[in-house]
């Protein structure tokens, strides 16, 4: 989870041509070109004895075009951030795929917004590309952030890499143990410690509005670090967070999940009920369940890859097919699990209709957080 971007009017001292030029570059050139990866389901079902018939068949993906090329991929942190760790195990099989040469430049500051304000800004040949954080840029959407002054459902999105599995804990020595406590605490208000406009904020801050659970917000913190540090330190009796900075927390028994914010059980969190399940059991009125169905739609925009506006038909169909390729390769799946990432791919055209569905709501979801 990151800080959010109380910079971000500075973006516009960037310039495009900054893309190629900002630090951090990490180039990755192929081995054997294309024609291995068109012929491969062909020779697959003439091995087989199988044939498909040609109205029915999918066009093979052309990656004619990028051979040999230099591709880069905008990694919108620092070296060794969640988005920079994400480009850089992605790119030797991106350029794999692609029979290119890829370059994660890396372009920090003001949270992501930097880097995706430069994402907007690059030429749409097809030949840049960026990972986003969408959930937090509509975030910042609705909390009216100085400078994100793109918009994201022009972008050619590509594909979801991982979705956000945000967590709602409390301290192990606090009166609430279950979820069904909290939804019924009605005492002195429970303070919550968290980033403020980050998505575990948006998330703890919708169901308790919605439910009405008296609660105050602990603000403060710049990072997820220093934010469970001042829960451990007991600043607060609550936080919200993805589950990839808690899990350590839950693990030493120093924090307790009482929900996930998802619709269905996630695999991540074992035995924790989904809010999904709640909004089931106990339906509430019809535009506060409206709003909490919309942000569970929002968090699943989680760390994605698009690239800016306007990029031909055909090569932005070349790139969804590479993306989904690589985040669906044994190899890649088997080291993100080795580098304790995981992969919850979904295509492109998916992730503009969830987007599409959370910017029609916003309004909502926005009544709800106030």
């Amino acid at each position: 989870m990151r800080a959010r971007r109380w910079l971000a009017c500075t973006v516009a001292v960037f310039g495009v041509a900054s893309v190629s030029a900002c630090g951090g570059a990490a180039s990755v050139t192929t081995g054997p070109g294309n024609a291995a990866n068109n012929a491969a389901p062909a020779a697959a079902n003439a091995a087989a004895g199988t044939t498909t018939p040609a109205s029915t068949a999918a066009p093979a993906p052309d990656w004619t075009f990028y051979k040999g090329k230099t591709v880069r991929l905008i990694a919108p942190d620092s070296p060794g951030g969640g988005y920079d760790t994400w480009a850089r195990l992605m790119a030797p099989y991106l350029a794999k795929v692609l029979d290119a040469k890829v370059d994660v430049v890396n372009i920090p500051g003001a949270g992501t917004l930097i880097g995706t304000h430069q994402l907007s800004l690059a030429a749409p040949d097809g030949l840049t590309l960026g990972m986003v954080d969408t959930s937090g840029d509509v975030a910042d959407k609705m909390e009216h952030v100085p400078g994100e002054d793109f918009d994201l459902s022009k972008f050619t999105w590509l594909g979801r890499v991982t979705q956000n599995t945000v967590g709602i804990y409390a301290q192990p020595n606090t009166a609430v143990h279950s979820i069904n406590d909290l939804l019924q605490y009605r005492g002195t208000p429970m303070k919550v410690v968290d980033i403020r406009s980050s998505v575990g904020d948006m998330a703890v801050r919708g169901v308790l509005h919605a439910y009405g659970v008296p609660f105050s917000m602990v603000y403060g913190y710049s990072s997820s670090k220093e934010q469970v540090a001042g829960f451990l330190r007991g600043d607060g009796q609550l936080a919200a967070g993805d589950y990839s900075v808690w899990s350590s927390v839950m693990e030493a028994k120093k924090a307790q999940p009482l929900l996930v914010v998802t619709m269905q059980a996630s695999p991540l969190a074992p035995g924790v009920p989904a809010l999904g399940s709640l909004l089931h059991q106990q339906p509430l009125a019809g535009q506060t369940q409206t709003a909490l169905q919309t942000m569970t739609t929002l968090l699943l925009l989680g760390k994605d890859i698009a690239a800016p506006a306007g990029v031909p038909e055909e090569r932005a169909a070349a790139l969804q097919a590479a993306v989904q390729q690589v985040l669906q390769d044994p190899d890649f799946l088997a080291a993100a699990k080795q580098r304790h990432l995981e992969v919850d791919f979904e295509d492109g055209k998916q992730l503009r209709q969830d987007l599409q569905q959370v910017l029609g709501h916003l309004g909502e979801l926005e009544q709800l957080l106030q």
